[in-house]
């Protein structure tokens, strides 16, 4: 009986013991945050032979507006967007100083014609002086000259006065061609000078995306080739191209040439400025996967991408097969399909089968 005793009493100890000891353990850690992640959801578009690069929809034809005479804006008639028709006013200079100097003109016109006619009815009486013999030849001569002088006179001051007209004419600014304004870069009250642009129109009509393209791929591309464009906006929708104009010089910081693809029928849905990718080399040749050139991860000599499971938010490295390679884009022949989700950024610190958060799903 006190040996059973003398056990309990221990057992109590015991669990004295290990309850004190619970509660001067430092509580549980918490969960580590799960790691944010860059996603878009893969799209597949058709392939063509020339690979993808990334543009802006342009005017084939854009206007740089000015006046052609300086002076102090008055009215601006405009915004940006609108579209204005051949020969609308767009804006308006103050017109005084123009018109004082057209007058200025006009009359020193007036006054060099008095004087035309002044010298040509004295060569008139001096001609027929000579004939009676009453004045020498050199006396005519120099009636003659006299003459000739005011005729160039009389020509000068007409052909000033047209041009002090047309300066007058000048301080009103006409579209040139039926278009759209694309930039304003003067104001109502701003004093400007000859040539100084005021206004950019955007002719209607001709669109086009302009790219730049690396020296080892404009080698093999030719004026005339066909394209396919799609808008970032809507990857659904595709445009038959046209490369119209390969810049014959490199650009001196980007190393890249410049190419222009015209778009052959554009619907409404083109509008200038909008971020467009052309396929080159024409005839399609079957489905691709576009990725952004971050979203590539080389383990060895091998390409891959991180893919999210929807499910389970968890990582996965996955090969692929790149078919080509753009100035943004990458296109993939193999590897992932359209729907998956993709990394597109920091894709060097992940690990296979971690747990993340999908931050953003974006385009590529």
């Amino acid at each position: 009986m006190i040996v059973l005793h003398a056990f309990s009493a221990r057992r109590v100890c015991l669990g004295l013991v290990l309850l004190a000891l619970a509660a001067c353990s430092p509580p549980p850690a918490p969960p580590q945050p799960l790691t944010a992640v860059l996603v878009f959801t893969a799209q597949g578009s058709r392939a063509g032979s020339g690979g993808s690069y990334t543009g802006e929809l342009r005017p084939r034809y854009e206007s740089q507006l000015g006046f052609r005479v300086q002076g102090k804006i008055v009215a601006r008639l405009v915004e940006v967007g609108e579209r204005v028709h051949r020969g609308q006013v767009l804006a308006r200079l103050d017109p005084a100083d123009t018109q004082l100097s057209a007058q200025s003109a006009q009359a020193q016109s007036s006054a060099a014609q008095a004087d035309f006619m002044q010298a040509k009815a004295d060569l008139s009486r001096y001609a027929d002086l000579r004939d009676k013999h009453f004045i020498s030849d050199t006396e005519f001569d120099r009636h003659r000259n006299t003459f000739a002088v005011a005729e160039a006179r009389l020509q000068q001051a007409r052909a000033q006065s047209d041009l002090a007209r047309n300066q007058a004419q000048y301080t009103t600014l006409l579209a040139d061609a039926d278009g759209v304004i694309t930039a304003v870069q003067a104001e109502a009250g701003q004093v400007v000078s000859s040539g100084q642009v005021v206004l950019r129109l955007a002719r209607l009509g001709e669109v086009e995306l302009a790219i730049n393209l690396p020296e080892t791929q404009v080698v093999a591309l030719r004026a005339g080739a066909p394209a396919q464009v799609s808008l970032w906006s809507r990857p659904d929708l595709h445009f038959a191209g046209r490369v119209r104009e390969i810049a014959p010089v490199a650009d001196a910081v980007t190393h890249t040439y410049g190419v222009r693809v015209s778009l052959l029928n554009p619907g409404p849905e083109a509008q200038l400025g909008m971020t467009a990718a052309a396929v080159l080399g024409g005839a399609t040749d079957g489905q691709v996967v576009r990725v952004p050139m971050t979203s590539l991860y080389q383990t060895g000599r091998e390409p891959a991408v991180w893919l999210v499971d929807a499910k389970t938010q968890t990582l996965q490295l996955r090969p692929v097969t790149v078919r080509d390679y753009g100035q943004d884009l990458a296109s993939l022949a193999s590897g992932v399909t359209p729907g998956e989700l993709v990394v597109r950024a920091g894709v060097h610190k992940l690990h296979a089968g971690e747990k993340v958060r999908v931050l953003q799903e974006t385009a590529p």
